[in-house]
């Protein structure tokens, strides 16, 4: 018993073949055209808000922030010098926190917006669709990103300026923290320097 040979097509035979099911080949193309702009009708737009936070050129501490929208002019102070990717990086882990996420959550009623109210676990659930939807992202230029993306362009500019605002409590509270510390080191320094000069004229 010999074992069938098999004999791959010439081009001619192929578009003879194309040819003869034309009307079911653009058929088939046609509905499959029709089914994916239907679907794509259903699909809710989104809207993305991203600001771009650069490290302040100016003397005073800050991020100057530019938004694509226009609308996210503010200053949002900052530490930020040298060391700027590890500064944002920790920014990151910071604005991705539960705690940070469950505040925009619960600001912007979130549970709701996504239909989670019957849901086992509606801040659970609304916080992983808040991270989808969210980035954060720090370029090598030093540039700090975030990215909000929503049904309601509205929304999403402002969850944006709120995590902007959360960014700047955590920069109040990281230069309040270092004024203390060096307050505390230069009061040490001095009295030192007291005691040493008490020691010296005894």
């Amino acid at each position: 018993m010999t074992n069938p040979e098999y004999k791959s097509p010439s081009w001619p035979d192929i578009f003879r073949y194309l040819y003869k099911h034309k009307i079911a080949i653009l058929g088939i193309s046609f509905t499959v055209a029709v089914i994916v702009a239907i679907i794509t009708l259903f699909i809710p737009n989104r809207y993305t808000s991203t600001a771009n936070l650069l490290p302040s050129q100016r003397p005073s501490l800050g991020f100057d922030l530019f938004s694509e929208e226009g609308g996210l002019s503010s200053i949002a102070s900052s530490v930020l010098g040298s060391g700027v990717s590890e500064e944002c990086n920790r920014y990151i882990v910071l604005l991705s926190s539960y705690t940070t996420s469950k505040r925009v959550v619960e600001k912007f009623d979130l549970i709701e917006k996504y239909e989670l109210s019957e849901s086992q676990a509606p801040m659970k659930y609304a916080i992983d669709i808040l991270s989808e939807r969210t980035t954060f992202e720090s370029q090598e230029e030093g540039n700090f990103i975030i990215s909000v993306e929503d049904e309601d362009p509205e929304l999403a500019k402002d969850m944006a300026e709120f995590y902007i605002t959360v960014l700047n409590e955590i920069n109040t509270r990281i230069v309040t923290k270092d004024a203390r510390q060096y307050r505390e080191f230069i009061e040490k320094r001095y009295q030192k320097a007291l005691t040493d000069a008490d020691s010296l004229k005894q």
